[in-house]
């Protein structure tokens, strides 16, 4: 997401007057812009959980399982 997405959100948000000359709101705009979340992985339960078992107990083929782990992944860090 850049400055512009934001700016876009504000509007669609309803910010009464939001033309892109509000030096405060563009500010806000672009320090949300610059901020980074942090990545969160997965524990070894996560990964355990997913598979529903073991890699040997487990008849989830390759693709499924990194279907899976994206699925698993786009949960924790959306």
């Amino acid at each position: 997401m850049n400055q512009e997405d934001i700016t876009r959100m504000a509007r669609e948000a309803g910010f009464v007057g939001f033309d892109g000359s509000n030096a405060m709101l563009c500010k806000f705009a672009a320090l949300v812009a610059a901020h980074k979340r942090e990545w969160v992985g997965l524990t070894d339960g996560d990964i355990a959980q997913t598979m529903h078992g073991s890699v040997e107990g487990s008849n989830m083929l390759p693709y499924q399982f990194a279907r899976a782990i994206e699925a698993k992944l786009k949960e924790k860090n959306t």
